[in-house]
């Protein structure tokens, strides 16, 4: 035997917007400026294609650096820099740390410009 499903009412959380507390005044200079800052409008350059190409530009830059460091060339010049020779996993700690530090900087070169 079933019962038929009761309706409970909803429990009222806060203050209905109709009850808020409005003035007419007009929004002073700062006042404006922080809504604008708090609710910046979606602009066209956070379409979904833009979104892609921006996160595509760090997949890129880290490609190159890749191809760059893993060239028998860098390990020649490391190699007549530093004798590595009897060391192999120090070659690779020397290059992976070198690759981290420019990456590092390639990536926030916009940050250091603006602060200037």
């Amino acid at each position: 035997m079933q019962f038929p499903p009761q309706q409970l009412p909803l429990p009222q959380f806060g203050d209905s917007i109709e009850n808020l507390p409005t003035d007419k005044d007009e929004p002073n200079p700062n006042e404006i400026q922080l809504s604008r800052t708090l609710f910046k409008q979606i602009e066209e350059k956070n379409s979904v294609i833009q979104k892609t190409l921006s996160g595509s530009k760090e997949l890129v830059v880290l490609f190159l650096l890749f191809i760059l460091f893993a060239s028998p060339l860098l390990d020649k010049t490391v190699r007549k820099v530093i004798n590595v020779d009897e060391m192999p996993y120090l070659l690779l700690i020397i290059k992976g740390t070198v690759l981290c530090f420019v990456y590092f900087v390639l990536m926030n070169i916009n940050l250091m410009r603006r602060k200037n």
